[in-house]
């Protein structure tokens, strides 16, 4: 029985110092070992009460405790941030909202602060993400080249083994073998070929015919186009015209256009076949730059002085470059244009030259 009643008075001293420390005024921050000596009564009861003191404060002081234990709390009032130790006892982890920070350029480069969502995404929305599209201003020095895919649209960027590729498809350098069509046919598909270079040229338009006297004479015809399948086309040339009378007299013909085409985004036309002049016949040119393989116009017939003299044809247009291919390709070649005809005196137009197609791999 005493030892019961022993007992109990040891609570009622626990719980009455425990109602003391409830009814006293609000303590400054403290911290404490939260180990308690065997000391006298009175020593004990402030021990025991800084203790209580340190854990009601969450051991709040500027620097951390002396004694430190797994999973502590510490309130450190020279940052305002609350502290939770790690289980392992090595770290300190920082907690609630005294550690955020709405600033969205994150300035202050700190490992107390943690950056709400509001500020990470602030920060987030000035950098370059990862997918979706964006515009970027400024000029952006990169110290590494990057690496793009392989372009499909206008104005994105190419990687160099495209740029190298096409350089080289354009020279022609990377061709070992060809194929030269001077009549229409089938090109076959080499095993394991799925990129040629083509030269192609359409066929020169006729010269026109010249007129004198009596009778009538005839426009030189138009020279065929060159084709290679539908991926490539070199149009033929315009007849010349011929020479004519009107009520103010002979009058010599004009020469005929000369076919136009593109190449690799340019506009390329042929030359135009020349005017006829008096006793001289229009000249149906080469059909551009290119003339060691351009196909010719017809030249006009001519006649004396006081008549009508035909125009020359125009010059075949011309193309130039590669394609892509995944099997066997149909091939036209433009035919000359015939030359204008003369029923009376004078004589007929020259005939255009024929074009052709060179295919190479």
């Amino acid at each position: 029985m005493n030892l019961i009643k022993k007992g109990g008075n040891m609570k009622k001293v626990f719980w009455g110092l425990m109602f003391i420390l409830m009814l006293v005024s609000p303590v400054s921050a403290s911290q404490h070992d939260y180990v308690i000596d065997n000391q006298p009564g009175a020593a004990f009861r402030s021990d025991l009460n800084s203790a209580f003191q340190a854990i009601v404060t969450n051991n709040a002081g500027a620097t951390e405790p002396a004694t430190l234990y797994p999973n502590m709390w510490w309130y450190d009032v020279s940052t305002g941030l609350m502290k939770h130790r790690t289980n392992a006892n090595d770290a300190w982890i920082i907690l609630g909202l005294d550690a955020a920070d709405t600033d969205g350029t994150l300035s202050a480069n700190s490992d107390s602060k943690i950056a709400t969502q509001k500020a990470g995404k602030t920060y987030a929305d000035t950098k370059v993400s990862k997918s979706g599209n964006e515009t970027v201003a400024g000029v952006k020095n990169f110290s590494s080249s990057p690496i793009v895919p392989t372009p499909t649209t206008d104005y994105q960027a190419a990687p160099k083994k495209y740029v190298d590729d096409i350089t080289a498809n354009l020279a022609g350098a990377t061709f070992t073998n060809y194929q030269i069509f001077t009549s229409s046919g089938t090109f076959t598909k080499p095993s394991g070929i799925s990129r040629v270079y083509l030269l192609m040229v359409g066929g020169g338009g006729g010269g026109g015919g010249s007129l004198c006297g009596v009778g009538y004479n005839t426009a030189g015809g138009a020279g065929g186009s060159s084709t290679f399948g539908a991926l490539a086309t070199a149009p033929g040339g315009s007849g010349g015209n011929p020479g004519y009378f009107d009520g103010g007299g002979y009058h010599n013909g004009g020469g005929g256009a000369g076919g136009a085409c593109s190449w690799y985004g340019l506009s390329i036309t042929a030359l135009a076949g020349t005017s006829g002049s008096g006793a001289s016949l229009g000249v149906g040119p080469h059909s551009n730059f290119y003339s060691p393989y351009s196909g010719s116009g017809g030249n006009g017939s001519s006649v004396g002085g006081g008549y009508a003299s035909g125009g020359g044809g125009g010059g075949g247009g011309y193309f130039e470059g590669s394609v892509d291919i995944s099997g066997n390709i149909s091939v036209t070649v433009g035919s000359g244009g015939t030359g204008g005809i003369t029923y009376g005196c004078g004589s007929d137009g020259s005939p255009g030259t024929q074009g052709f197609v060179l295919v190479r791999w």
